[in-house]
């Protein structure tokens, strides 16, 4: 806060501002009624023996308020509802210390002071009165006009930007600001080792409240390390031995480490140059002493357990810079020794490294008793939580040259597998609620099946709980032992196999307390429903404390989501001496209904004050809930522009509070990339530059780049001939035409998309309204405009009625000389979309659903035919624990108007590969033709292929024309790793599929070879397995897809593989 934001209380009292004035006279009194002043009447009583002298003004009637700026321009914000002081109402000096207070807040005022001087009012009568004008002064704070950083190019002006922290259009108090910045970044270049750094900040006039800030920096040399020694008792060349024995220790349990083995100082120095310790680097304060602290980690890791690392400075060298010497301390080194003779299972054990964490020996510890009674607790507690029950664990240490030697025997006995909770003494809930509670309680142990006493503990905790609930205030859940295993063994296998046991719990459950009377007084008299509902339910039932206060919380979120933002809730619960009977007493006091009076956004820089309070969700006036400023704040983020957006409410009336939007603006720029790898369809690239603020006015402009290369026959290897590519923009506006409408243009500047069959360019632009109608329905309606051009093609693609057979020189039939490229081709059409998410996650749902409907029009506007398609897409998820199960469910049709008329080449259906049906090869499920190898001359990485069987010296070859119908469906059950009892594996699915689908013509007219030669089925299937991962890429799967009906004419492999990477 400024020191000038203090100047308000000289004008508060008025000392020295106003002449005192004499108290008004009695006329002026006995005009001013309680009538006439309403509810906000203040009384004023005088006690002269007190000797207080109270202000002139206070008690008089305010008759103008007013806000004025000392400089001229009052900010963008309208501020008057936000002031206590009204027309109307009686001052009072509380009021006017809340005004400024609230104002200097909200605002981020330099000054603001308020002028009282004496003025006249009107009674009811007409008859003027002594009233006061009270006058707000705002002095606005200078903004940053721009930023300038002057010096020599390098790291440290880098760092002095950084530091700096200040950008363009923030409000700066020169006086207060310029010091403490300076000596900011001062301190910052001092810490990374420019400690003789000179900073100069400096800010000039540059409009009006616009300051222009230079900030100049001469570094200076920074110190540097000079000669690095490393000393100590643990240091020894480099010895192969040592190393393999220690590398050994890690990986292996039964390699020990060797006490008389140091550290070579090349891997000491080493470590500290990862650090930035090395001559002749830059000396940053506080990094020696954090290097020497993650060295003495690495030392502690490798059984140096006391070892201590100090350093002293030395003389300087010619260039002045100081050297440094590091003293190694190792101490005694622990040797873990794991003694198998005594030892039955020691495989169970982690090795050298995490057998030392397990332990719990983490540095400092000296191996006396104590420490060795700590440790062997905690390796039965390890084996305990596996569900070794019996283990038995000895840790005896004995000292040997060099080091400490701690011998380890273990005996992990049987691994206790429950098969059963045998439950005792319970009347109140049946055995299999009991034994599902404790397993739900411990998930990790008895719901994984392994008998654990910290397991048990935790069971038995939470059955306690349970039975309190339940009115058993002082139940009392007991473990009472193992139960004998109910099946054979043969005594020569008893010590090895995992014995199956149960254990036996008996429950004390007591008295039981019934909810004999509930009274809820509801002051506010708006929950009824709930009332009435709470008081059937609990009374007369059992008592359960935490069911009164869920009731507690009910009512007290009614009342707020009616805007009471202060509703309480006080309960009194009175218990009889014999536990038997409880009696509950609760209030509900709602307090006032809090309403919003005001709006203020602090913090937007770029962004337009009408950008961010149009995304409320309240209105001036209403009642102000919990909810609407959730869903105001959640709608803000969903902007894009903010990174951080706080909500605030301000004011100590109980009827009203002001709204005050705290936000952090993003940077305009951002910049995206990402990319896909397919095993069937190549290599693509994304790169993506956006605007999300232009003017001001959260619309956005993106420009997105896409390059991409597929493989070259069957080799992976990328054919760099025959390059796909995309570039094309898009301009978003929201709120146009309205709320919850967002206008879109898309321009497709250029896009060359390959197919096995064919190769195609198009350009076009597309614009349409986006609308959302609540969180879940989203609809798109879109005009689409589009010039297109076949680049090259198989010819055995098309069929009789495609639009593109004139433009290839070619009749209806097929029939010509082909000629490519073609001519260029026009189509334009409305097109509509209606997506529907009912999913729980957007990025890994396990329930829900999600629907897509599309339907695209070709007019005849530009087009030379009237053609229609339609998509309908369902997805459902059912979680059953943490398996998922998937199903997908696709039906799309197209008809082009006329007889004998077939959708064009690149809108027909398709199916096959990763994407869709995998155990087949890209787009092979459908009708096929079979065609001779075309006779065209190009270049060889243009030749036709058909997903990886080369044509050049093939004399026919089927080729897949797609259709207009499709359906699809596919079922597929995921199952994380993490289920499999694999917890390091999060992230990690496997998962079973079935895929069902077919592509059809449907006009008769249109004939194929494989329809003429009986190739066609009513529908193809295939079925398989793989893995899928979430990388920060990207998913990452792998799956096998198997076709049980391949068919021998077109050389379909039964098992094809399927890998992606990554997603555009």
């Amino acid at each position: 806060m400024s020191w000038m934001g203090f100047a308000i209380w000289a004008w508060v009292s008025l000392a020295g501002a106003q002449e005192p004035m004499p108290t008004a006279p009695s006329a002026a009194s006995d005009v001013v009624s309680d009538d006439a002043m309403g509810p906000d009447s203040v009384e004023l009583a005088t006690d002269p023996s007190v000797g207080v002298t109270v202000p002139w003004y206070v008690g008089m009637p305010v008759s103008l308020v007013s806000l004025v700026a000392a400089d001229g321009g009052l900010p963008p914000e309208y501020l008057e509802p936000l002031l206590r002081v009204r027309q109307g109402r009686l001052l009072s000096p509380g009021d006017l210390r809340e005004d400024i207070s609230l104002l200097y807040r909200a605002a981020a005022f330099a000054a603001v002071e308020a002028e009282v001087e004496p003025w006249v009012a009107t009674d009811d009568t007409g008859a003027l009165i002594d009233a006061v004008r009270v006058s707000y002064v705002l002095v606005p704070p200078a903004t940053v006009s721009s930023v300038k950083v002057e010096g020599p190019a390098g790291p440290a002006r880098r760092m002095a930007r950084r530091s700096l922290g200040v950008h363009k259009g923030e409000a700066i108090f020169p006086e207060d600001d310029l010091p403490l910045y300076r000596a900011r970044v001062g301190g910052a270049l001092a810490e990374a080792g420019w400690s003789e750094s000179r900073v100069d900040l400096r800010s000039t006039p540059d409009g009006e409240r616009l300051e222009a800030l230079v900030l100049t920096v001469d570094p200076g040399e920074p110190r540097r390390y000079g000669t690095v020694h490393v000393l100590g008792d643990i240091l020894e060349p480099a010895s192969l031995r040592c190393r393999m024995v220690d590398l050994g220790a890690r990986f292996s349990r039964r390699v020990e480490r060797r006490p008389d083995c140091g550290i070579s100082e090349r891997q000491m120095r080493r470590w500290l140059r990862r650090e930035g310790v090395s001559e002749g680097a830059r000396v940053e304060t506080g990094q020696l002493e954090e290097a020497l602290v993650n060295v003495r980690r690495k030392l502690v890791r490798r059984g140096w357990l006391q070892s201590r690392i100090g350093f002293h400075i030395g003389e300087a060298n010619a260039d002045g810079d100081l050297s440094r010497t590091i003293n190694v301390e190792g101490g005694p080194r622990l040797v873990l020794a794991v003694d198998r003779k005594r030892s039955f299972r020691e495989r169970l054990l982690p090795t050298a490294g995490q057998l030392q964490e397990t332990l719990g020996l983490y540095g400092g510890e000296r191996m006396d008793d104590l420490t060795v009674e700590e440790a062997t607790a905690r390796l039965e507690d390890w084996f305990d939580r596996k569900g070794y029950l019996a283990a038995a664990v000895e840790l005896d240490a004995e000292p040997v040259p060099g080091g400490v030697k701690l011998n380890v025997v273990v005996d992990s006995g049987r691994k206790h597998r429950l098969s059963r909770i045998e439950v005792t003494g319970a009347n109140t809930f049946p055995p299999s609620f009991i034994s599902g509670a404790m397993r739900e309680a411990a998930v990790e142990t008895l719901g994984d099946k392994k008998v654990s006493r910290a397991g048990i503990s935790r069971g038995l905790e939470a059955l306690e709980g349970v039975y309190r609930g339940a009115g058993h205030l002082d139940a009392v859940a007991t473990f009472e032992g193992l139960l004998p295993p109910n099946t054979f063994e043969p005594w020569l296998f008893r010590r090895r196999r995992t014995l199956r046991t149960g254990i036996r719990i008996r429950i004390q459950e007591g008295p039981r307390t019934t909810l004999v009377s509930l009274s809820i007084d509801d002051h506010g008299g708006m929950a009824g429903a709930a009332v009435a509902r709470a008081t059937s339910e609990l009374q007369g039932q059992p008592f359960n404390p935490g069911r009164l206060e869920a009731l507690e919380r009910e009512l007290t979120g009614i009342y707020q989501a009616l805007g009471y933002l202060n509703a309480e809730t006080e309960i009194d619960v009175d218990v009889d001496s014999e536990g038997q009977e409880a009696r509950a007493r609760l209030s509900v006091l709602p307090g006032a209904q809090v309403r919003l009076r005001s709006v203020v956004v602090r913090g937007n820089r770029r962004t337009r004050r009408k950008v961010v309070t149009r995304e409320l969700t309240l209105e001036l006036g209403e009642p102000i809930t919990p909810q609407a400023i959730a869903d105001s704040r959640s709608n803000l983020y969903e902007l894009g522009l903010f990174r951080v957006v706080s909500p605030e409410l301000l004011g100590d009336d109980d009827r009203t509070r002001d709204l005050i939007i705290h936000v952090e603006e993003r940077k305009n720029i951002l910049l995206e990339g990402g990319g896909r790898v397919a095993s069937d369809q190549g290599a693509v690239a994304t790169a993506r530059a956006t605007h999300r603020n232009i003017g001001g006015l959260g619309h956005s402009l993106n420009l997105t780049g896409q390059l991409g290369y597929g493989w070259l026959g069957d080799e992976w290897r990328i054919d760099t001939l025959a390059p796909v590519w995309r570039v094309a923009t898009r301009y978003t506006a929201p709120w146009v035409p309205g709320r919850g409408h967002d206008l879109i243009v898309e321009g497709l500047v250029r896009e060359v998309a390959q197919e096995p069959t064919f190769r195609l360019q198009r350009s076009g632009l597309r614009f349409g309204i986006r609308s959302r109608f609540g969180d879940k329905v989203e609809t798109f309606a879109n005009y689409n405009a589009q010039i297109r051009q076949l680049e090259n093609l198989d010819p055995g693609a098309l069929v009789s009625g495609d639009p593109w057979l004139p433009l290839l020189g070619l009749d209806n039939q097929g029939g010509g000389e082909l000629t490519v490229p073609s001519q260029n081709r026009v189509q334009t059409g409305p097109e509509i979309l209606l997506l529907v998410d009912g999913r729980n996650d957007r990025f890994n749902p396990t329930q829900g659903a999600y629907l897509s409907v599309q339907g695209q029009l070709v007019d005849k506007f530009q087009s030379e035919s009237v053609m229609f398609r339609g998509d309908l897409r369902l997805e459902t998820f059912v979680g059953l624990g943490p398996i998922v199960v998937n199903w997908f469910g696709r039906v799309a049709g197209g008809r082009a108007a006329g007889d004998g008329n077939t959708l064009p080449i690149e809108d027909r259906y398709y199916l096959g590969g990763a994407g869709s049906m995998r155990g087949f090869r890209l787009n092979t499920v459908g009708p096929a033709n079979f065609s001779s190898r075309p006779n065209l001359n190009m270049p060889t990485g243009l030749d036709p292929a058909m997903e990886g069987k080369a044509l050049r010296n093939a004399p026919g070859h089927w080729v897949w024309t797609g259709g207009d119908s499709l359906f699809q469906t596919t079922l597929e059950l995921r199952i994380p790793f993490t289920a499999l009892g694999l917890s390091d594996w999060d992230g990690t699915n496997f998962f079973v599929f079935s895929d069902v689908g077919q592509v059809q013509l449907l006009d008769d007219a249109v004939v194929t070879s494989s329809t003429a030669r009986g190739l066609n089925r009513p529908y193809r299937y295939g079925v398989g397995a793989g893995i899928r991962v979430a990388t920060p890429i990207g998913p990452a799967a792998i799956a096998l897809g198997v076709n049980p009906e391949p068919i021998g004419a077109w050389e379909e492999p039964r098992i094809l593989p399927h890998i992606t990477l990554g997603e555009l």
